[in-house]
């Protein structure tokens, strides 16, 4: 025990820079719940639950659409990119990013078109009319989302993860809090429709900054390059273990695409099935409950962003053992503050939503209570689809969360045509909890790498 504590303060020594990075994370982590928080007040008050739960509809409706562009390759580009910096092959990143790239603009024009031909269909005429009002607006927030992500993985991919997080997580919702209530004073008649397109304005503003901390991370990639000849190959990229075809490269993103597109739907569908199956005012429930449960993933939220790129390079250089001491350490720390807002939201939850929202909301209480449940379990399970996906078994990941995703939309069938939000919730926590605890095993077995619960068994951690 003792040679482990002082191998942990050894870790936190060596970690200073991470750690940093951690807190500063987690600030803008804090800063977009706040803002999301915010922005759930104002929308709540000035547009009624029902033209906030239509809003809220609409915006499950476009992360969908989002499943194409934003899904699988931020993800394939953070792992590449952390593990072509390790052997040293700048040829063979360049070559990767120029694919990545054409990837990104082939799936933003795909995506375009299969919306503008839904939109001329939905019109039942030549389309154009309906084209015109809605086509561009999902468009450009479909692309300038797409793009932020593609930076972000860039930056993410050098580890520098705070400049990865704050466009998503401090510019967009920032300004999209702003540019709302622009918008309510100037229109009378508050309608979710220009949210909308406020929250398309804030992407564009965040993919700006994003490019910026892109070219940055990639100049001082080139300098170091520059100062530190040795590490180049002298003929180009000829390692057979760091050079890879598009092919297999394509075959990668197909894999993560279907991992990442199930949790996308994963964290979408319900409200998408709440306002099928029940009203636009649970709709405004739910998504209330979501924005306050949100909260116990703050600290997890900052640790994958560190994480990511360094599991990755772990992975590469066989350093298993120091990153099963990182994984302890985060379930540790992830777990307490989960806790800690957990407690706080059980029984502070009422006051806060009628204070924030109105008595009219004090309805999200108990879908909030439930889903907080589910959320807690997850955060004190660690990391585990993120250390799968960073491993190479994006595709053990991928059957698992589909087949929970599966059992989730059948529990929602029928839960929510009877209870509403509160059934929603029920299904998201009973999934997310199997979820969880089923990928802990599974990384353990193929790993070795041990996270949540089996951090208390150490006698079955040891077994393998």
């Amino acid at each position: 025990m003792a040679n482990s504590r002082a191998r942990l303060v050894e870790l936190l020594q060596q970690r200073k820079g991470a750690l940093r990075s951690g807190l500063g994370i987690l600030v803008s982590t804090g800063i977009s719940t706040l803002a999301g928080f915010g922005l759930s007040i104002l929308l709540a008050r000035e547009l009624g639950a029902e033209q906030f739960g239509l809003y809220s509809f609409i915006i499950g409706i476009v992360g969908l659409l989002l499943i194409t562009v934003q899904s699988g390759l931020p993800l394939l580009m953070t792992r590449e990119i952390a593990s072509l910096r390790v052997d040293g092959v700048a040829q063979e990143l360049r070559r990767f990013l120029k694919w990545a790239f054409t990837v990104l603009l082939a799936s933003i024009l795909l995506v375009a078109c299969a919306v503008y031909i839904w939109l001329a269909f939905a019109d039942g005429s030549d389309g154009s009319s309906a084209s015109v009002r809605f086509f561009w607006p999902i468009a450009l927030l479909l692309a300038f989302w797409g793009f932020t992500n593609f930076c972000g993985a860039i930056v993410r991919g050098f580890e520098r993860p705070l400049r990865s997080s704050i466009p998503n997580s401090v510019v967009r919702p920032l300004a999209l809090l702003a540019l709302a209530a622009v918008f309510l004073s100037l229109d009378a008649k508050h309608s979710a429709r220009e949210i909308v397109l406020a929250h398309g304005l804030a992407t564009i503003l965040s993919s700006t900054v994003a490019v910026v901390f892109a070219a940055s991370a990639w100049r001082s990639f080139g300098k170091r390059k520059a100062h530190d000849p040795e590490k180049r190959p002298e003929n180009g990229p000829e390692n057979d273990k760091s050079t890879k075809t598009a092919t297999q490269w394509l075959l990668s993103l197909g894999t993560l695409s279907l991992v990442s597109g199930v949790a996308i739907i994963n964290n979408r569908i319900d409200i998408i099935m709440v306002g099928s199956l029940s009203s636009l005012s649970q709709v405004a429930y739910y998504n209330i409950a979501m924005q306050l449960t949100a909260l116990i993933a703050m600290g997890q939220i900052g640790v994958n962003a560190i994480l990511a790129p360094k599991a990755a390079r772990m992975f590469r250089t066989g350093d298993e053992e120091t990153l099963g001491q990182i994984v302890s350490l985060t379930c540790l720390v992830t777990g307490a503050i989960g806790l800690v807002i957990f407690l706080a939201l059980a029984t502070l939850g009422q006051p806060i939503l009628e204070a924030a929202f109105g008595a009219e909301f004090l309805a999200a209480y108990m879908p909030m209570l439930v889903m907080a449940i589910g959320a807690l379990l997850a955060v004190a399970s660690g990391p585990v689809v993120l250390l799968l996906n960073m491993a190479g078994h994006e595709r053990v990941s991928l059957i698992t969360t589909v087949t929970m995703l599966a059992g989730k939309v059948a529990l929602n069938f029928v839960l929510i045509p009877a209870q509403g939000a509160l059934g929603a919730a029920f299904a998201t926590a009973i999934a997310l909890t199997m979820l969880n605890l089923t990928l802990t095993f599974v990384l353990w077995r193929l790993t070795a790498i041990r996270s949540g619960i089996l951090l208390l068994m150490p006698r079955i951690g040891n077994q393998r």
